[in-house]
């Protein structure tokens, strides 16, 4: 997931920084089939209860500084 994170990051460049529209459209739609994979990721990991169980642990440990 952290590669594709980097990619959409670059890619978000390419498209504010394109000199011609045809590079600009084609990174438009390799960002938007980047960015769905990355939700549809995201659904997964919820509906398998992860963050459930993340935000459960985070609430679960000791106060740092106490």
């Amino acid at each position: 997931m952290q590669g594709a994170l980097a990619r959409a990051k670059a890619l978000r460049r390419i498209i504010q920084h394109a000199e011609n529209q045809l590079r600009r459209d084609a990174a438009i739609i390799t960002y938007t089939r980047l960015i769905d994979d990355l939700i549809e990721r995201l659904h997964a990991l919820n509906e398998a209860g992860v963050f459930e169980r993340v935000v459960h642990l985070i609430e679960a440990e000791p106060d740092a500084e106490g």
